[in-house]
């Protein structure tokens, strides 16, 4: 990162943070004389600091070493030193308001502090009796650090001093402004750190970004980019209180050892949970502690129903800066063992940390808002629907009736369709230059509405840290734009790279194929590149393909591939550079991934016992890597997610996205109590040669006629007679295409349930994609996504009044989801749903096109069972 883009602050953070890193606070207490770690049993319980000094860079130290400092079983002693502390460290605890009710200032005793700092008056150049005493006190530190003081110029009295009196342990003189001319990119060991910051980063996004640029622009800003360095910084220190020391192993040496122990975590081993807990708890301190040195506040429980409130009126700004987080938790975690009932209100919280407690009390008081918000709601949209302008658009009608669906449902996960669904609003409103009052009553709606969405939420803010600390393999260890190799063999090598999971988790730079020249090679290679062009999210991924050989092969397999019609880097010998990349091998080319090392190191002439080859072998079928594969590989396995788009920009599609009718939901009680009589409105309206404004249709039929009454009632429709002849209007155009379809309504209803479930990560109805240049079309019935895995799903609408009760399932069904799931499905099933309940004559007929699905991996889910379709749909994927 370009350092004039930072503050001087943030310099000075730089330049104690790598100080930190590579001395860190407790080298001098934990290390034995010949440089060896101790037993972690025989660390000291207490790790004392001194600072001497206390300018800004001083006060910017203290703040660090504060957020380090917290680990697990170890207590932190910080004395700060200076000739007017009492003026500095007034101005310092001004800023820093909530330090006292989380530290120990000045023997305050406060409970269950996280460290104890003492500021102290110093006269340490006086040669008398006090400043012996001085440093006889120094002389008990674990480690001291000599700022440059406002008005002295410390280092040179302190070089003068030396001469006289002799530390233990040398201290670590540093001046507190970050000197502009050091260039930390060329520090291997803060290049390192940094690395592992943004991929702590990329953790906090909860997201490995397709697109890395994207992701390290946003790491780029300043409290993005130190933050996730001191974060960084820290699991440095947590490791070392796991036993773990990066100093003195390969760091993915490290990173194997502290899986293992969270492997044993997720097995229910006591001892690792403990260790987890533990480091949790102190992630937790660590981050509070960053926090108040920031100024934040603890947000009191008596004011989480406030804050609650605070974005309204002229208490808008009252709690500004806090956070309900900043409380003080223990290492149990009760709320992962509560239920929902639990969390509503089902059990007291008297028995709770406070961190437990905030957690809890939060969630409730959104549950007590969105209660109360859920019976004012009709209120509040009185207020604009005076409106004709706002009300007339058909994007505001979806926004309504989404509100409408998650006030009605116990959804977990319901923002998916809403965000958008107001998002889409608000644009339509600046298109249309609205009256800004309304625009800011939308906005006001939009603001009491989240309580309801985050009233469905049950946050449990150790858990949150619990899996932050499970995520330090991959912190440690994953590096953006990476170079992958694997073993070119006889055969089909091209199926690696056919599943998309391999280039979400890793967006490789570059692929090298390492091969040995044998007889047929050039064919393998013309197949290899023939399947790479059917690929063709392969080619506009960037991806850069070579080949890897031994150097007397060089011209032959340069020969080789210049005759062929593929844009490739060539060839190339890889001796010098190959530790940068890793070998990922393909469990139908290769047995074992230790195969493939011993491969690599024949061609590279290694000795396989020295060789730190980063190695793994990739389960096609599975879609991950073996257990036994290489830490960096098996590290990425945290929660990423593809969204619709990305399955259409892959296969080279474009998609355009209809505004989902959310609203139309309410008339799915009339569709489900007489599927017969929906269709036969559904044949008889499409029937019209005008159904643009009004129809005109002479209906008689008794069946159709209470449909449509019922369809009056809830305001679909506006019917009227004149001479015996039914006038139709329908509301809006979502409702005309609605009332023309048979199977609209059960697309929509499914769309829903699958919304309302909170299992999917994106959900789409109604998508129509283009392809080949705009010559292809087609729409899907709904697409969904989760994690790297996705679904289509067609829904049909067999008939099952007598007239036509010949209908059933049709082998052509099956034929084209097939099509479109072999064309579109990236890690896919496809699913039909039929809500027909067939007569006998066409069972058997049904019975068969279900077996020819099951043979094409094609699920059928039939009408008993459309309820519960999200559950299924979401059980199937997880065994995908």
């Amino acid at each position: 990162m370009r350092k004039d883009s930072l503050s001087e602050q943030a310099l000075q953070s730089l330049n104690f943070i790598n100080a930190l890193y590579r001395r860190p606070i407790y080298r001098n207490c934990d290390y034995n004389e010949d440089g060896t770690v101790k037993n972690v049993a025989k660390f000291k319980p207490t790790i004392k600091v001194a600072i001497v000094g206390f300018n800004d860079g001083g006060k910017l130290f203290l703040d660090t070493v504060l957020q380090v400092g917290q680990m697990p079983g170890r207590t932190l002693d910080v004395t700060v030193y200076s000739p007017d502390i009492d003026k500095k460290s007034v101005s310092y605890l001004a800023k820093r308001p909530a330090l006292t009710d989380f530290f120990d200032v000045n023997e305050s005793s406060t409970k269950d502090s996280y460290g104890h700092i003492a500021f102290k008056q110093s006269r340490w150049k006086d040669k008398s009796k006090t400043a012996v005493e001085f440093f006889e006190e120094l002389d008990q530190m674990d480690y001291v650090l000599f700022s440059e003081d406002e008005k002295e110029d410390v280092e040179k009295e302190v070089n003068s001093i030396f001469k006289e009196n002799t530390l233990k342990y040398k201290p670590i003189l540093l001046k507190s402004h970050y000197e502009k001319d050091i260039d930390f990119s060329k520090n291997k060991h803060f290049s390192e750190l940094e690395r592992m910051a943004f991929n702590s980063h990329l953790v906090w996004e909860n997201t490995l970004e397709t697109n890395i640029k994207n992701a390290k622009n946003k790491f780029k800003k300043e409290y993005n980019y130190v933050s996730s360095l001191t974060y960084a910084l820290s699991i440095k220190y947590k490791l070392h209180a796991a036993g773990i020391e990066i100093d003195f192993e390969d760091i993915n040496q490290a990173a194997e050892k502290f899986a293992e122990i969270v492997n044993r975590c997720d097995a229910g081993i006591k001892k690792e949970e403990k260790i987890i807990a533990e480091l949790a708890a102190a992630e937790h301190r660590r981050w509070v502690t960053e926090k108040i040195c920031a100024g934040w506040q603890q947000l009191m429980l008596s004011d989480i129903s406030a804050d609650i409130q605070c974005n309204k009126g002229k208490n808008a700004n009252k709690f500004k800066n806090h956070h309900y987080c900043i409380a003080k938790g223990g290492i149990d975690n009760p709320l992962a063992r509560w239920t929902g009932g639990d969390w509503d209100g089902g059990k007291p919280i008297n028995g709770l940390d406070d961190l437990d407690k905030a957690s809890v009390m939060t969630h409730r008081k959104y549950r007590k808002n969105a209660l109360v918000l859920q019976k004012k709601i009709d209120n509040l949209f009185a207020k604009i629907e005076n409106n004709n302008e706002i009300v007339s658009l058909p994007e505001y009608k979806d926004w309504k009736a989404c509100v409408n669906l998650i006030t009605q449902s116990n959804a977990k996960k319901v923002g998916l369709p809403y965000n958008n669904a107001f998002n889409r609003l608000i644009n339509k409103t600046n298109s249309l230059k609205i009256d800004n009052e309304i625009v800011e009553r939308l906005n006001q709606i939009n603001q009491e509405f989240a309580y309801v969405i985050k009233s469905r939420e049950y946050e449990n803010q150790k858990q949150k840290d619990i899996e932050l600390v499970k995520k330090i393999p991959f912190i440690l260890t994953f590096k953006a734009n990476l170079k992958l190799s694997c073993e070119f063999m006889h055969g089909d090598n091209s199926k690696l790279f056919a599943n998309v999971s391999v280039l979400k988790k890793f967006n490789p730079k570059s692929i090298v194929y390492f091969c040995e020249y044998y007889n047929g090679i050039e064919n393998d290679i013309k197949h290899f590149f023939d399947c790479i062009k059917d690929y063709k999210w392969l080619r506009r991924s960037g991806i850069s393909f070579a080949f890897g050989y031994w150097p007397e092969e060089e011209k032959t397999l340069n020969d080789l591939i210049e005759n062929i019609d593929y844009k490739i880097n060539a060839t190339k010998y890889l001796y010098d550079d190959y530790y940068d990349y890793i070998s990922c091998v393909c469990e139908n080319n290769i047995a074992t991934a230790t195969d493939a090392v011993i491969f690599n190191n024949q061609i590279l002439g290694y000795n396989l016992r020295k060789a730190k080859i980063p190695c793994g072998l990739y389960q096609y079928s599975e879609g991950t890597f073996d257990r036994q594969s290489d830490i960096l590989l098996r590290a990425v396995n945290f929660y990423l997610c593809m969204t619709i788009q990305d399955i259409l920009r892959i296969n080279g599609a474009e998609g355009s996205k209809r505004s989902v009718p959310v609203h139309l939901e309410s008339a799915y009680g009339i569709y489900a109590g007489s599927k017969e009589n929906w269709k036969r409105v559904c044949r008889s309206l499409s029937q019209s040669p005008d159904c643009s404004s009004e129809l005109k249709k002479d209906i008689t039929n008794i069946n159709i006629n209470r449909t449509l009454t019922q369809l009056q009632n809830i305001g679909f429709i506006k019917i009227e007679s004149l001479n015996n002849i039914k006038t139709l209007r329908f509301r809006d155009r979502f409702v005309k295409s609605l009332l023309i379809q048979e199977g609209k309504m059960l697309e929509i209803h499914i769309y829903n349930q699958c919304v309302a479930s909170g299992f999917f990560d994106d959900a789409a109805t109604g998508y129509t994609i283009k392809w080949e240049n705009g010559m292809v079309t087609n729409e899907f019935d709904l697409l969904l996504t989760k994690g790297l895995k996705s679904a289509l799903v067609e829904v049909k609408t067999t008939s099952d009044f007598p007239e036509t009760s010949g209908l059933g399932l049709k082998q052509e069904y099956y034929e084209k989801l097939d099509s479109l799931v072999r064309k579109f499905g990236i890690n896919s099933y496809g699913f039909l749903i039929n809500d027909g309940i067939s007569t006998s004559n066409v069972k058997e007929g049904n019975k068969a096109q279900i077996d020819r699905g099951n043979q094409l991996g094609i699920k059928t889910i039939l009408s008993n069972k459309i309820n519960t379709v999200a559950e299924i749909i979401s059980n199937d994927m997880r065994k995908i």
